[in-house]
């Protein structure tokens, strides 16, 4: 690095120390645990229950009119509520990096292992969190629903996320104004258009366009969850059921929904109504925040908070300066350890997370994500390391059981260590119970099912998740998957054909040694009429023979040594190089399948691999003799000595 660039370096880092320094200082922050949300505050004690008690309504709302939905990711959603404009530019920076750029009332940050949400609490009106209610709703309907097309997925987000929340009561339905007033001055967009939109689409990316297809989307929607009290929610349940089931979007549409152009007028009439349902559901009492003890929160505690925030939201740098502070502060704060280890794994360094990860399982043994970023932190780094990888997986597990992430890369570890397929197999499955709405979970089941030899089973979960597929990742894994399991099944094809090769080979061989031994039982009948009758022929017997004699008129033979070394090429030919007396001959088996393998003085075994294992024994070779080849013959018989 040049001078110039050390010294701007430096200047940056500087710059970041200083800010780290000005959003601690004389700050106090809190702490606010329920079943399902963690709240991190620097205002009052009743400002973070107010914003957990939000939460807990909402979860619940959604939970009342959904039951069947999981409505819990694997990790308590942690919430940052602040209380000015000020405190969130320290944890947003971003929004105010561009001169007049946009200034959101919060994010939603989600993630595989863990989901933040950054707010601002001194917001007026009744939706002022409305965007991240509409996100959290997203991170719902991914965890339930795969195959979700676009419209449904922000339909949903957006009429839940207009839910009214109260300590005595919740409900869903009020209509948005500002929905209506722009599907009121606004031409409808074509059903066709709507249903078939994508994420690339020109109505869901186009400036002009995105704000008729939202309020669309969350008009028609509210159509088929609440309109005329709920009675066209079955069309929509029909619908969702369809497109789970990999049907057809248009097939799926006709079905459920019948004539696009009716569709189109009944919701024109709706959109132009003056009156909407609006479903009323009490707040249950377990979202009541009165009582929640409130602590608070150690300079350390917070800047370890704030940095593993910053790490899961790629701003390493200032990440990297909090976790740091936060150990000068406290060495044996686990949340720091763990935090730092996950950045050094976020920019590949391993041998730098490592440490911290074993540090953070030390101090906190309970903590199933150290385990969990310990665990890919010790991949790929032999046997020793999958053994690492696997044991903290496991143990991630048995801390939480819900922690899907887990699961799926034990899954994976499993299946390529070739081992325990069974048990990966129930792990995969448990995964797509826990998260129905990944795909990813089922193409795991696939994957195990290829390794288990079930490829047609295999094949229909695979094409199930491209019809399934909504983004172009998904579908783009969906037909690597399929494509590999097409290449598996000519390889099995292939394996069979030499199996069944092996098997003729083998029954051949069997053929010819009853022949053998039945001249041999000939030959001792005949040599035992020469003892008896006394007429001057050799009566002895000879105490070994170099060859026998073959019903084909051919000879075998058969050498003792010690085995080299041996090579196998596809599709089964295997070149033996064996030490005789000092000299080196070399034998060949065109398919090593039809071998036989015995050891002498000992039982043989089902599962012998000759390719792996005969180099360095000391074995008798019985072979064909190939004098017109570079080999001394072909190899019938293999007995192990040693």
């Amino acid at each position: 690095m040049t001078v110039s660039g050390r010294i701007a370096a430096f200047v940056v880092v500087a710059l970041l120390a200083a800010g780290v320094g000005r959003a601690a200082k004389n700050e106090v922050w809190i702490e606010v645990k329920s079943p399902h949300f963690v709240v991190i505050c620097n205002g009052s004690d009743k400002q973070a229950r107010r914003v957990i008690g939000q939460f807990e309504r909402f979860r619940a709302l959604i939970q009342k009119v959904l039951p069947k939905m999981r409505v819990d990711p694997s990790t308590p959603l942690t919430i940052f509520a602040v209380k000015d404009e000020n405190s969130l530019r320290t944890l947003l920076p971003e929004f105010w990096e561009q001169k007049d750029g946009a200034r959101p009332p919060g994010v939603f940050q989600g993630g595989p292992e863990k989901n933040y949400v950054v707010l601002r609490m001194n917001l007026p009106g009744e939706h002022a969190y409305h965007v991240i209610y509409h996100e959290y709703v997203h991170l719902l309907m991914r965890l339930n629903l795969p195959a979700l097309p676009v419209w449904l997925n922000e339909g949903l987000a957006e009429f839940f996320g207009h839910a009214t929340l109260s300590d005595k009561e919740s409900g869903i339905g009020r209509p948005s104004i500002d929905q209506l007033n722009i599907l009121r001055q606004a031409r409808l967009l074509p059903m066709a258009a709507l249903f078939t939109a994508d994420h690339s689409s020109p109505y869901y990316r186009e400036a002009g366009k995105i704000s008729v297809f939202y309020a669309q989307s969350w008009a028609l929607t509210h159509y088929f969850m609440i309109g005329d009290k709920g009675a066209r929610f079955r069309q929509l349940a029909d619908y969702i059921q369809m497109m789970q089931d990999g049907t057809a979007e248009d097939e799926a549409v006709g079905r459920a929904f019948g004539n696009l152009a009716q569709l189109e007028r009944q919701l024109e009439r709706y959109v132009g109504r003056l009156s909407f349902y609006y479903l009323r559901v009490p707040t249950p009492a377990g979202a009541d925040p009165k009582h929640l003890p409130v602590r608070t929160l150690s300079l350390a505690e917070v800047l370890a908070a704030r940095g593993d925030f910053f790490t899961y939201s790629a701003r390493l740098p200032q990440a990297r300066l909090m976790l740091e502070q936060a150990l000068r502060l406290d060495p044996q704060s686990p949340a720091a350890h763990e935090s730092l280890g996950l950045l050094y794994l976020r920019q590949g360094d391993r041998e730098k997370a490592a440490p911290h990860f074993s540090e953070a399982v030390k101090l906190d043994s309970r903590s199933f994500l150290a385990h969990f970023y310990a665990a890919e932190a010790a991949h790929e780094t032999g046997a020793e390391g999958l053994d690492a990888t696997e044991r903290h997986l496991r143990k991630a597990i048995e801390i939480n059981p819900d922690f899907v992430p887990a699961y799926s890369n034990l899954v994976g570890v499993l299946t390529a260590r070739g081992r325990n397929l069974e048990e990966a197999l129930q792990l995969a499955v448990q995964a797509t119970k826990l998260e129905p709405g990944v795909l990813r979970h089922k193409m795991g089941v696939a994957r195990v099912l290829m390794a288990l030899q079930r490829g047609e089973e295999a094949q229909r979960l695979a094409e199930q998740a491209l019809g399934a597929a909504r983004t172009e990742v998904d579908r783009a894994e969906a037909e690597a998957l399929l494509a590999t399991l097409k290449r598996y099944e000519q390889q099995l094809a292939e394996v069979k054909r030499h199996q069944e090769e092996a098997r003729a080979r083998q029954q051949e061989l069997e053929e010819r040694r009853r022949a053998l031994e039945e001249e041999e039982r000939k030959a001792r009948e005949l040599a035992a009429r020469f003892r008896d009758t006394g007429d001057g022929r050799p009566t002895k017997p000879e105490q070994g023979r170099p060859e026998e004699n073959r019903p084909d008129g051919g000879a075998t033979a058969a050498v003792e040594g010690r085995v080299r070394a041996v090579r196998c090429e596809a599709p089964a030919v295997m070149v033996l190089s064996l030490e005789v007396r000092g000299n080196s001959q070399e034998f060949r088996a065109e398919n090593f399948y039809a071998v036989q393998y015995r050891a002498v003085g000992r039982a043989n075994r089902g599962d012998f691999r000759p390719c792996e294992e005969l180099e360095g024994m000391s074995v008798r070779i019985e072979y064909l003799p190939t004098p017109e080849t570079p080999y001394t013959g072909e190899i019938l018989i293999v007995r192990i000595l040693n």
